[in-house]
């Protein structure tokens, strides 16, 4: 495993504890004020796509764009 992989797998890590310490509290609060029977699944479906742009910015800042 080279460093960019090993770099990966630690911004995928921290994605996914900033979306649960951070964001999904945030998101939560929201949710309360307007429930939906949906709430869950847009939550669970919300996470790998944070995840996904985190990694992609991470791409993007060592091809240095």
């Amino acid at each position: 495993m080279g460093l960019k992989e090993i770099a990966q797998k630690h911004v995928e890590a921290f994605a996914k504890e900033a979306f649960e310490v951070e964001l999904l509290p945030k998101l939560k609060e929201i949710v309360v004020q307007s429930p939906s029977k949906y709430d869950d699944l847009i939550l669970g479906a919300i996470e790998p796509a944070f995840v996904e742009a985190v990694k992609k910015a991470i791409d993007g800042i060592y091809k240095g764009e």
